[in-house]
């Protein structure tokens, strides 16, 4: 994989999410996650998104053997959504962006990197809070292959 390091830092805004949640077993996510966006990406309200817009796959929670993973877009508020769509609020937080470059199948790879080589020299601590892949028109989800960001919340140790 090669050193990973972050593009940027950002300080984060309060966000507000939509979309769906979905608990996966760390064995079989390479199967589970990419049938869980094509549901989002087939669910009215969601799918229709402004071309400039990003969509967000993101880190809610983990247990033993398996993660919560949400694939959703930002709202402005969460009045008028469908009852069984997924919300999660996320305070403002301090980042580091990483870029995650080339087929999705791959991205595993690069979240290994932060957290393994990265994040243990940095200087920085893991924040306990969401994680997420942010996708933007640099992404083809047909291809499954492009540029996608990794937002990790991190603080000064």
């Amino acid at each position: 994989m090669g050193s990973v390091r972050p593009i940027r830092f950002e300080l984060g805004r309060p966000m507000l999410f939509a979309g769906i949640r979905r608990w996966h077993p760390h064995a079989g996510a390479p199967m589970s996650i990419p049938a869980q966006w094509a549901d989002f990406r087939n669910s009215p309200g969601l799918r229709d998104k402004p071309e400039d817009s990003f969509a967000y796959g993101i880190l809610c929670a983990a247990r033993p053997g398996e993660f919560e993973y949400m694939t959703a877009v930002e709202v402005p508020s969460f009045d008028g959504l469908e009852t069984r769509t997924g919300r999660m609020r996320l305070p403002p937080l301090n980042f580091a962006v990483f870029q995650h470059d080339g087929a999705i199948a791959e991205i595993h790879r690069t979240w290994k990197a932060i957290w393994e080589d990265w994040m243990p020299t940095s200087g920085m601590k893991p924040v306990h809070a969401p994680e997420f892949e942010r996708y933007d028109h640099r992404f083809n989800p047909l291809t499954r292959d492009g540029v996608v960001e990794i937002w990790s919340p991190v603080a000064a140790e």
